[in-house]
């Protein structure tokens, strides 16, 4: 099963409009740099989930403070199956 990278999710967080300079991204961005609220959340949610074929729960929100942490939550989720 194919893991979570920077590049596919900054893709996906570039499909849905939430990145402004796409120039100057680091691994270790905080999600509050990226307009993501509540509704962007459950769109980039899906839009992973589409990607890779696994359900990834909305709470990995609530556990993930950089772009890294996402990627790494997600991929975590990925080699439990």
């Amino acid at each position: 099963m194919k893991c979570l990278n920077f590049d596919d999710l900054i893709h996906l967080l570039d499909t849905l409009g939430l990145l402004e300079n796409k120039e100057k991204l680091d691994i270790m961005d905080p999600l509050t740099n990226f307009s993501i609220d509540s509704l962007s959340a459950a769109e980039l949610i899906l839009c992973i989930e589409k990607e890779l074929g696994v359900y990834v729960p909305i709470s990995i929100f609530y556990k993930s403070i950089t772009l890294f942490d996402i990627i790494n939550n997600v991929n975590s989720i990925i080699k439990s199956k």
